[in-house]
């Protein structure tokens, strides 16, 4: 019987999985941001099909991909609610169009005339184009759908700006198909379910302050999420925070991380020992990999010849970079299982963050009527500042998140 289960059917939390609940609701995409970038969605949409626009008539279908597609979206950084988003522009062209020349309609289509409405806003990347927001980025992906395949079934395009056509290429890819995949693979988990509306509920009985707001159509409730999906959020939260200290390192595809999870999802299991579960998982693969000497493949379980990890890792020593990484994690979540306040505080800020760690540690206080101190972070009176730490699990200053796309960071 897993730590913090008790007999009777009735499941008790041990102090690190409540706060680890807590983290997780803590780092969920707020339902107005939300809102914000589904307005944002139809108005690139749009944009793109605006009387003069290169794309005019060319537009099958604008859908959804990504973190987005299954529900992983999270907060990126620990002081602001910036987050990706992920868009798949089905183009009516031909399906051997020139990689470069797909990518450039896009662009065309979304950057307009000088002094247009994205103008200044489109970043051209090697497998889609960005539109920058202050809060948000939003990768438009063109794909052009292939004859005789599956539903959904395309060429999306690698091009980098001034690299010679001989580098270009076509990609075959299902990223609609591995979201319905992912979302067979992870049903909800009633009793967590239910777990994570109990942890919502104020004091009074009425839902708390993050929950008030109705999420617009679209949008699953975090109580309605899979445990595995919640603790592949905190995966790659926790990923995140590595690689924005490593500017000049591709970090693992989102993606691929995400078919482990599939893979693995399943049995009951605490939210602690899913994230244990899932990251050791993974860490195997890996390691299997490296035992002979391979770099690692994973691929679309919708269409085999979609390699989501046709980029990273890009040779032995990323590979063997990131197994170091997930023992590190995988050791700091063990400790956790047995460790003190103190401790947890000290653990959690060092794995998902100071500021989120503190709210949650402060919030759980002022619930409790108590005082929550420890040698960690600590809150400046009124102002939720995180002010000093002594964390001793790792660290590195605070850095603006490395463009990240659903195919993994871009060059």
């Amino acid at each position: 019987m897993p730590d913090g289960f008790s007999l009777g059917g009735r499941r008790t939390l041990t102090l690190a999985d409540e706060l680890l609940i807590d983290i997780a609701i803590k780092i969920q995409l707020p339902p107005g941001l939300y809102a914000l970038a589904l307005d944002r969605y139809q108005t690139i949409s749009d944009w793109m099909e605006r009387p003069g626009s290169p794309l005019r008539g060319l537009i099958d279908q604008i859908h959804a991909q990504g973190s987005v597609l299954i529900g992983t979206t999270i907060r990126c950084r620990d002081d602001e609610d910036l987050f990706d988003l992920d868009m798949v522009t089905e183009l009516l062209v031909s399906e051997w169009i020139e990689p470069e020349a797909a990518l450039d309609l896009v662009e065309e289509a979304l950057a307009g005339a000088k002094g247009s409405r994205y103008w200044s806003k489109t970043d051209r990347q090697t497998r889609c184009v960005t539109v920058e927001y202050a809060e948000m980025h939003i990768d438009v992906t063109p794909i052009v759908r292939l004859a005789n395949t599956p539903d959904r079934v395309g060429h999306i395009f690698h091009a980098k700006k001034g690299t010679p056509a001989s580098q270009h290429r076509r990609i075959e890819a299902n990223p609609w198909g591995f979201g319905r995949w992912y979302a067979a693979q992870t049903p909800a988990d009633d009793w967590f379910g239910d777990l994570l509306l109990e942890r919502s509920l104020s004091a009074n009985g009425r839902i708390a302050k993050s929950a008030d707001v109705e999420p617009p159509p679209g949008q699953e409730e975090l109580y309605r999420k899979a445990r595995a999906t919640v603790a592949l959020q905190l995966i790659k939260r926790h990923v995140q925070m590595l690689y924005d200290r490593r500017p000049n390192i591709r970090r693992p595809p989102s993606v691929a991380l995400s078919c482990s999870v599939g893979w693995n999802a399943g049995g009951e299991r605490t939210l602690l020992d899913e994230v244990i579960h899932q990251a050791a998982a993974f860490r195997a693969k890996l390691i299997n990999a490296n035992a002979i000497a391979e770099c690692v493949e994973i691929r679309n379980p919708e269409w085999e010849p979609d390699l989501f990890t046709d980029r990273w890792p890009e040779n032995l020593d990323a590979q063997r970079l990131f197994i170091n990484d997930l023992n590190r994690f995988i050791a700091a979540l063990e400790k956790a299982r047995s460790a003190t306040s103190d401790e947890l505080e000290r653990i959690f800020a060092t794995l998902f963050g100071e500021r989120v760690t503190t709210d949650v540690l402060s919030e759980k206080a002022a619930r409790e009527g108590t005082r929550f101190s420890a040698p960690g972070p600590s809150v400046q009176p009124r102002s939720g500042r995180v002010v000093a730490s002594t964390s001793t699990l790792g660290g590195g200053s605070v850095v603006r998140p490395r463009k990240q796309t659903f195919f993994g960071s871009d060059d």
